[in-house]
């Protein structure tokens, strides 16, 4: 019984692995990465 639970997880995990890889390929190598880290240092300065 609990096996059959495991199936609508597994169907859900199939069908979303490609978006998942595409929107992390995207915020990866589309240059959102370097704007964040500049971002984040950018606000550490500014704390008193």
């Amino acid at each position: 019984m609990n096996a059959l639970m495991t199936i609508p997880n597994l169907v859900a995990l199939l069908l979303l692995s490609g978006v998942a890889a595409r929107e992390t390929n995207k915020y990866l190598w589309g240059g959102r990465l370097d704007e964040d880290m500049e971002d984040i240092a950018n606000e550490e300065t500014a704390k008193p």
